[in-house]
């Protein structure tokens, strides 16, 4: 068992990202033996680190850590988030349909 004998794991990334040497995008659910650590804890629950290695370069090391308090996935070096905006009346759609006022569309 790799995990037990020198802490690697296969991890799949959350988010779409980008790599902060080259700039090679990597796409969400890209796989990687990544080393996995114990960094520290919130409350009960652990915080790990994953550490791997950009396919594209080779020489970048990507750092990804657990939030349990935001329940997501921390980019904490070597990589960037991928952020897309929408904007509704510039893709030309009427806007967003709020269930707690009712069925009106908000513009």
């Amino acid at each position: 068992n790799q995990y037990l004998q020198r802490s690697v794991c296969r991890f799949e990334l959350p988010f779409d990202g980008f790599c902060t040497a080259c700039d090679a995008i990597v796409g969400k659910g890209t796989r990687f033996n990544a080393h996995k650590a114990h960094v520290d804890d919130y409350f009960t629950t652990k915080i790990y680190e994953f550490t791997t290695r950009c396919r594209a370069c080779g020489n970048c090391e990507f750092k990804i850590r657990t939030n349990p308090k935001e329940r997501t996935f921390d980019y904490t070096s070597g990589i960037r988030k991928k952020v897309e905006e929408f904007d509704s009346a510039e893709a030309g759609t009427r806007g967003v349909i709020d269930t707690e006022i009712g069925n009106g569309i908000l513009q």
